[in-house]
């Protein structure tokens, strides 16, 4: 279905003329759109390169056109995160950096600029910033990581003030989740505990697993704020 979504994409962009009134960028954000969504679904790791590849090209023609949309930006942004992580994988460290740095310059930050009120792009400049900060972090470059979720807290704190534009009731709970692990880890442990404690008392059980099993709050839970936060009553259902 994919495929033959992109061979339509295809015909229509041959077929189309923005001169005329078509919508030519519109078509090569969708098609890039299919083939990023396609590498999500793709098997083999060379097939996912080569697909998040062409899609990273779609969106840059697409945002070419220079309408002061943000979609396409943040899209080669979730593009250049997805090749980056990867690299990651294929232990290609130098290179993961090099393209999360390029997910903000060529995406999410060229996005704010065209509207700074747009909570995608603040949501992907927290989750670029969080994954540099867990780089550093493994390089032993301490400060330098605190300083990266530091960062990340507070875009994710700007895109929180907006609750209603950040889809779905579980799509802002992970946001909060998110924002709370940055916090933990920029070292703000009391505002991160603030956090957790609220998303406790509206998601109970199922969060507090989230908190028992997560590996990237594993430093934490010897703390008294931890251990603490662990008997939040979970009766009562915050508004996140």
């Amino acid at each position: 279905a994919f495929r033959q979504a992109v061979a339509t994409y295809q015909a229509a962009c041959s077929l189309s003329d923005s001169a005329s009134g078509d919508d030519l960028p519109g078509l090569l954000y969708d098609w890039g759109v299919a083939l990023y969504t396609m590498a999500g679904h793709a098997q083999d790791e060379g097939v996912c390169v080569s697909l998040l590849n062409e899609a990273g090209a779609k969106l840059r023609d697409s945002a070419a056109f220079d309408r002061g949309d943000p979609q396409p930006l943040n899209a080669i942004g979730d593009v250049l995160v997805a090749l980056a992580e990867q690299e990651a994988a294929a232990g290609a460290a130098p290179a993961a950096s090099a393209r999360l740095e390029a997910a903000l310059n060529e995406g999410f930050r060229v996005a704010l600029h065209l509207s700074r009120a747009d909570t995608d792009a603040m949501v992907g400049c927290a989750e670029v910033l969080a994954l540099q900060g867990k780089a550093a972090s493994r390089a032993g470059d301490t400060e330098g990581a605190r300083s990266l979720y530091s960062e990340a807290a507070r875009a994710y704190g700007w895109a929180l003030q907006q609750p209603t534009k950040l889809g779905t009731y579980s799509e802002r709970c992970d946001i909060r989740y998110n924002c709370g692990c940055a916090l933990a880890a920029a070292g703000q442990e009391e505002e991160a505990g603030r956090v957790f404690a609220a998303l406790l008392r509206s998601r109970g059980e199922e969060l507090r697993q989230d908190l028992l099993n997560d590996a990237d709050l594993a430093g934490f839970r010897s703390n008294g704020w931890f251990k603490q936060l662990l008997q939040v009553d979970g009766d009562s259902a915050g508004q996140l």
